[in-house]
């Protein structure tokens, strides 16, 4: 998997995982992850996030559980339709996430 390749999977989850929490009400889940993992400001660390959004730290790590496993299923479902066996939606999945990444 490339570097480009790696960007399109990853953009393509983000914009999915926008859409899904602002169609579920959860758009603060979706600002607290994006902020977290995304943001160029580089905010470091649960506390700084849960500043940001007035919110407390238990409630930072609830969100980024939720919204990285909503994040995980869309990016997935993008890597299953590239690949044409289990074995390539394995090692895909690896590139991405890593050794834990694969279900």
């Amino acid at each position: 998997m490339d570097r480009e390749w790696k960007r399109v999977v990853v953009a393509r989850g983000l914009q999915l995982l926008r859409e899904e929490c602002k169609a579920t009400g959860r758009e603060t889940e979706f600002k607290v992850f994006e902020a977290y993992y995304f943001d160029p400001r580089g905010e470091d660390g649960h506390e700084a996030v849960a500043a940001r959004f007035g919110l407390t730290t238990a409630d930072v790590n609830n969100h980024l559980t939720g919204a990285r496993r909503r994040f995980r299923r869309h990016v997935y479902g993008i890597v299953a339709q590239s690949v044409t066996d289990v074995e390539g939606f394995r090692l895909e999945i690896r590139e991405l996430f890593g050794p834990e990444g694969v279900p």
